[in-house]
């Protein structure tokens, strides 16, 4: 009786290890896309000051900007192989992201340049 009360035990044992891994399995890993979004807010959480001043500099609210910077930055996390083979697909990225954010193309391209490379643009 003993016996088969510890051959009961380990089989149990087993079974909920065995049943604990394979829920590991079924949990839904993040995708690409949300771990740049969770890159892109660590990114930025560093960056406010910076944000702050592009936001001044080219009169769009803080929101926007944040918004902008986020959605490039998840692009270019998500996208850095098409980006370095398709010289068109930034340009694509960068109208998706102006239009999202309802501002021209040309002020989307001058805060992203900005931000990246940390120039003042005179012309925007």
């Amino acid at each position: 009786m003993k016996k088969n009360s510890v051959f009961i035990l380990i089989l149990a044992i087993i079974s909920f290890s065995c049943n604990n891994s394979s829920l590991d399995k079924h949990k839904t890993k993040k995708s690409d896309v949300e771990i740049g979004y969770d890159i892109a807010d660590l990114t930025l959480e560093f960056d406010a000051e910076k944000i702050g001043l592009l936001s001044i500099m080219k009169d769009v609210s803080h929101e926007k900007v944040h918004s902008i910077l986020r959605d490039y930055l998840v692009v270019r996390h998500v996208s850095y192989l098409n980006i370095t083979q398709n010289p068109n697909y930034i340009i694509d990225a960068v109208d998706s992201i102006s239009q999202k954010n309802e501002l021209a193309l040309n002020v989307t391209a001058s805060i992203i340049y900005n931000y990246k490379y940390g120039m003042i643009s005179d012309d925007y």
